[in-house]
């Protein structure tokens, strides 16, 4: 009877304090939002699911507890608290949930926001923090090397830290640096030349090469938090000063050649005397050193002072590059023979000649050149030179000749000119001016200004011609009009025309005459340009005959000189021009309303700059097309009540007559009244009804033509699903048939429908107002709950419908247990026989007792829906022998199901030991089988659908699959049998079995109602410290038991560990177990049943519905620690959420007082947040061999 009251106990567990799991809730959450004081924070979160409008959302900081709460919506009723009264609002949508923080400060860098979502999922995330920037602590800046000589690199390094909040945040902070270069700020992307940024923070500056430059330059950097715009204050100033260079190069000057007897002073000196200041060096050309910076020598001799000398400053570091200075020693020239003032030749005078000399040292070049410096043409002149040496000096003799034999070249090229003698020393000598006259004919006449033709303007001025020619002695000019012997226009050099016209379009001639031979002649022509004028502009045909379709030409004829562009404009863009020409023409094929309107032709002479137009209106007669509709889309989306209005636009002409019509579902029309002024059209509808809902059309139509009809549509605001049904109708829909399901929408709507139904049903149409489904050879797995779901693809909305259908299908054996049809049994035992059917309408069940001699008798059956049982207790010799069960209801029935019942006593006379093991092995498997039915029938007795009813059956397979992949069961608890006891299924064990619960309050080691301190805990301390270690050890190695064959435990607490006594030891043996995947699967029911003992979960199965071995080591050491401390775990926490809160931030168990240190240390690494850091059970086991006591 203990047994069954502590199985009862397990059942109420399990039904209503189930571990809940918990599936994936929020798909995205804010994670660091970072922002400046005074700005608005959103923090928001996605779901995976669809939020319910009823969802309670709370939003809380560091802890999700009442003083930390900051905005809760219940039902769409939102209220703030705390920081957030008045000043935050809630944000939400259709997968979202957040909340916005306005205006926000330091106070509001919590390191933690917490997002609650309950509905029919519940969610909570921690994974917000509001990070608000702080300007940076002051910027610091160091340079090395200290001691710089020129050429070494010198290395800035700035640093400056976050002050933002919260400071738990601040670690992955990455500081960025601003610098300037003499108060100049430096970018990174473009530094000065050998400035060097090393990283992409810009912390370091590298300056290579440092130079002398360099000196004197102040850095200064500032800090700045990546993504803040706030700056920390700038660094004091680091100035380069100090560097040690060697002298610059130096020069000397002074004269490199003077005359005897002369002083000369040669002065050294260097733009840069270096770091420290270097000293100048003088070596002379006979070898003497003097230290000064400008040597003077007097009385210069060539013998003594002719020669190199060199120059260079030294300091400290290095001597300065030198530099030498040749002087020279020499004389000036001096006039020898001189040329007379005045000399006359002519051109055809061939012994022409004349010569100058001089005297110099060194010897001295002569040339001939004019007095105004220009050197005489070698094409008409030639001088041959020639020396004599007078001692020390030479003597230059020079001869002028005529160069050639071409007299006419020789004309104007006399003048006035001299030598000139140069031997570098000193100026250059000249000797006295000779002006040479050349006589000739005339020549090289000029009319100027000199362009021909010359082009003016009717009626300009013309620009005076002056007519000029070479003539030794003077000219005299004519000029004549058109001939070079044409009429006298004027006898003088200008030639002046006044108001010119047409007429004096032509040539002009200059004539140039003295005695010396024949006259010259010259001549330019006179171009005098007109217009444009407009002649002509026209159309082919003429305005009021142009039709659309046919071809029309534009035509435009100018006189003008010269010919001008001309260019045609007008609608439509046309744009049709000839650049140099005078006339044009341009043809518009297959003409239309469009091309109607203002036609311009445009003549530019480029030459007078006159521009003349002239205009056409042209009008083209055209049927009606369409200009403007309004609204574009051609349809409304209004609600009733509403009042919309259709407009059209026509290019039309004549104006066109419109006619506005509504448009019924049969095809028929009315006409509708319409507002129209010229080419536009306006038809309005107020107070819309449903009526009015549907297609409108528009025409119009001229003398021309018509358009094609334009429909518009006035559609309802939102979707509809008009129907949703199946045929033949639920109730009437039987197996074996085939059903058609069908979705029909608005037809006023082009939307996405999709079906969805058991066995994995999904049909979809991408635009469509209709979809229809049909099953064929329809059954009873075809029940259940269809959907028809459409959505807008343009709004997004989306309707659905559901729809219930229930199959009628004959019976038919979902499931049978046991399963073997021959049971062996002894006398005064109890056995049990289970089917289920899957049936509609659920089917009669009759059991039947089947005697030698073919007779029957009915059984009474324990009968519910689509299950029966039969229990036959006590069982006696007339018991045995064959049983069937039938079931039929009114669409068909299934075959009997027999069963039979031998005495085991008998079977043992004629079996061997090997039927007897494989007896054996067929009872466990039975008992395993039975445990889980136990379970999914105690926690699932009225399950909610056959979801349900499925997973039981599989949970059930899974524990059978376990058992037999076991290679050792020692603690692993296996039931021989079950039997209906209160219409619940309850164990049968082999031997008598106590709850670990139960065993230790036998202890007084777990006490209802227990407080700390109120009593001693301990009254056998030694033998329960014995019991309680093999008991862990037990519990350790059936959870490794499991663990090593793919299995996971379930719900590992007080009621789920049995506790046996064998020859003294107690003996610890795990109840709930199944394969990994189904263990995981209970978990998600839970968690959609709302039973979690988050307690006893570990975090990983708490925040995303991990289940692995590592989790169950975790619930393994919060089963120990319950044991040892008699408390319920996380006591301190009254709310689930609370608890939740502590384990995810992970928070610890403390040691409890009796327990030693060796087992709380096995505990706390049991208790590691990441499940790879977790001993697994198999260690565990290992460790609690090895230690004292517990």
């Amino acid at each position: 009877m203990a047994s069954f009251h502590f199985l009862l106990l397990v059942s109420v567990w399990a039904l209503h304090s189930g571990v809940s799991g918990q599936i994936k809730v929020f798909n995205s959450t804010p994670g660091l939002v970072k922002g400046h004081e005074g700005a608005t924070v959103d923090l928001i979160w996605t779901t995976v699911f669809r939020i319910v409008s009823n969802a309670d959302h709370e939003f809380h900081h560091t802890f999700p507890l009442d003083p930390y709460r900051l905005l809760r919506s219940v039902e769409g009723s939102t209220s703030t608290f705390n920081e957030c009264r008045d000043r935050c609002e809630y944000l939400n949508g259709t997968n979202i949930s957040g909340i916005r923080i306005q205006n926000i400060t330091t106070a509001d860098a919590k390191p933690k926001y917490i997002c609650s979502l309950r509905d029919i999922h519940y969610g909570q995330s921690y994974d917000a923090v509001i990070y608000v920037y702080q300007k940076p602590n002051r910027a610091q800046l160091i340079g090395h090397p200290d001691d710089l000589r020129e050429g070494d690199d010198l290395r800035l390094t700035c640093s400056s830290s976050s002050n933002s909040l919260p400071a738990n945040n601040r670690s992955g902070v990455l500081m960025t640096y601003e610098w300037t270069l003499d108060d100049q700020y430096i970018d990174p992307d473009n530094p000065p030349e050998r400035h060097f940024f090393e990283g992409l923070d810009h912390q370091v500056v590298l300056i290579s090469g440092i130079a002398k430059e360099d000196s004197s330059s102040s850095y200064k950097c500032i800090g700045q938090e990546e993504g803040s715009r706030l700056q920390s204050k700038a660094s004091e100033p680091y100035v380069v000063d100090g560097i040690q260079y060697a002298p610059g190069a130096a020069s000397i000057q002074g004269n490199l050649a003077v005359m005897a007897g002369n002083e000369v002073t040669l002065t050294c000196s260097a733009k840069d005397l270096g770091n420290p200041q270097g000293i100048f060096k003088w070596k002379k050309p006979n070898g003497g050193t003097l230290s000064v910076k400008t040597l003077t020598i007097e009385n210069l001799n060539v013998d003594d002072d002719e020669g190199d000398y060199e120059c260079y400053v030294e300091n400290d570091v290095a001597q300065g590059a030198s530099v030498i200075h040749t002087l020279t020693v020499n004389s000036v020239p001096g006039v020898e023979q001189n040329l007379g003032s005045k000399k006359s030749v002519v051109n055809t005078d061939d012994s022409f000649s004349v010569s100058c000399a001089f005297r110099a040292k060194p010897a001295a070049s002569v040339v001939w050149k004019r007095e105004d410096e220009s050197v005489l043409p070698l094409s008409i002149f030639s001088t041959s030179p020639t020396e004599e040496t007078d001692g020390k000096f030479t003597i230059t003799r020079s001869t002028l000749k005529w160069s050639g034999t071409d007299a006419d070249v020789r004309r104007g090229q006399g003048g006035k000119m001299l030598c000139e003698a140069n031997n570098g020393i000193g100026d250059p000598v000249k000797s006295h001016s000779m002006d040479l006259t050349i006589q000739h004919a005339p020549y090289d006449l000029n009319i100027t200004p000199a362009s021909s033709p010359v082009e003016v303007n009717n009626r300009d001025n013309l620009q005076d011609r002056v007519c000029s020619a070479n003539c030794e002695p003077s000219c005299s000019y004519t000029w004549r009009f058109n001939r070079e012997d044409g009429d006298i226009v004027v006898k003088s050099e200008t030639l002046s025309l006044h108001s010119v016209n047409r007429g004096k379009h032509g040539s002009y001639y200059c004539e140039a005459s003295n005695k010396i031979n024949s006259p010259a002649l010259g001549k330019f022509d006179l171009i005098v340009n007109y217009g444009p004028e407009i002649l002509n502009f026209e159309t082919s045909p003429r305005h009021g005959s142009i039709i659309e379709s046919n071809s029309t030409t534009f035509s435009c004829v100018v006189d003008t000189r010269p010919r001008a562009s001309i260019h045609i404009s007008g609608p439509q863009g046309l744009s049709k021009s000839v650049k140099n020409g005078t006339e044009l023409q341009h043809t518009i094929h297959n003409i239309g309303c469009v091309n109607s309107g203002t036609y311009i032709c445009t003549s530019t002479n480029p030459k007078t700059g006159r521009q003349v137009e002239e205009t056409i209106e042209i009008q083209v007669k055209c049927s009606p097309s369409v200009q403007e509709i309004f609204p574009e889309e051609k349809n409304y989306h209004v609600t009733k009540g509403a009042s919309v209005y259709f407009f059209v636009k026509a290019l039309s002409h004549p104006t066109p007559d419109f006619q506005w019509k509504q448009i019924f579902n049969n095809g028929s029309t009315i006409d509708l009244p319409s507002d129209d002024s010229g080419t536009w059209s306006n038809l309005s509808i107020a107070n819309i009804q449903t009526e009015d809902y549907g297609s409108y059309s528009v025409s119009a139509r001229n003398s021309i033509g018509q358009w094609k009809d334009i429909i518009f549509q006035l559609l309802p605001s939102s979707l509809e699903i008009q129907n949703f049904e199946s045929s033949p109708k639920d109730g009437s829909i039987i197996e074996s048939n085939s059903t058609t399901f069908s979705c029909t929408v608005d037809p006023r709507w082009t939307a996405s429908i999709h079906i969805s139904g058991p066995q994995g049903l999904s049909e979809t149409v991408k635009n469509g107002t209709e979809l229809q489904h049909t099953i064929h050879n329809i059954g009873c797995v075809n029940s259940g709950t269809y959907i028809c779901t459409s959505t807008n693809p343009k709004t997004g909305q989306e309707v659905d419908e559901t729809m219930d259908i229930q199959v009628k299908c004959s019976p038919s054996v979902q499931r049978v247990i046991p399963k073997r049809q021959i049971h062996y049994l002894t006398e005064g035992a109890s056995v049990y026989f289970f089917v289920e059917a899957l049936s509609h309408p659920p089917p009669d069940f009759q059991w039947k007792r089947i005697y030698s001699n073919g007779t029957t008798l009915n059984r009474s059956s324990d009968d519910s829906g689509n299950m029966s049982n039969l229990t036959i207790s006590n069982i006696s010799m007339e018991d045995l022998g064959n049983y069937t069960v039938s079931a039929h209801n009114e669409i068909g029935r299934w075959e009997d199901i027999k069963f039979e019942l031998r005495e085991i006593a008998e079977v043992g006379k004629s079996i061997n030991l090997g039927l007897v093991v494989g007896v054996a092995v067929c009872l466990v498997l039975l008992a395993v089988l039975l445990i889980g039915a136990i379970f999914i029938f105690r926690r699932y007795r009225n399950p909610r659908n056959s979801a349900q009813r499925e997973f039981a059956a599989d949970y059930l397979e899974g524990q059978v699959e376990i058992v037999e992949q076991l290679k050792s069961i020692t603690n692993i608890e296996v039931p021989l049998g079950f039997i209906l006891q209160e219409g619940m299924r309850q164990p049968v064990f082999h031997n008598p079995v106590l709850l670990l619960s139960g065993h230790l309050k036998n202890y007084k080691l777990i006490c209802d109602n227990f407080t700390p301190g109120s009593l001693e805990i301990y009254e056998n301390s030694p033998r329960i410290q014995s019991d309680m270690q093999t008991l862990f050890v037990g519990i350790s190695n059936g959870l490794a038991q499991l663990h090593q064959v793919g299995a996971l435990a379930y719900g590992l607490n007080t009621e789920s560990v049995f506790v046996h006594e064998e020859n003294g030891r107690l003996i610890a043996r795990l109840s709930s177990f199944s394969e990994a995947s189904l263990v995981r699967q209970r978990d998600r029911l839970d968690f959609e049943m709302g039973e979690r003992d988050v307690r006893r979960l570990a975090p990983e199965t708490i925040d995303l519905l991990e289940h692995t071995c590592k989790s169950d080591v975790w619930v393994m050491a919060i089963l120990f620690w319950e044991v040892i401390s008699g408390c319920v775990p996380y006591k301190a926490y009254t709310d689930t959420k609370e608890v939740a809160a502590a384990i995810m931030s992970g928070l610890k168990l403390d040691k409890p007082a009796e327990c030693t240190p060796e087992m709380h240390d096995v505990m706390m690494r049991c208790w590691m947040l990441n499940p790879e850091n977790r001993p697994s059970a198999s260690q565990v086991v290992q460790e609690l061999l090895t230690i004292k006591s517990i």
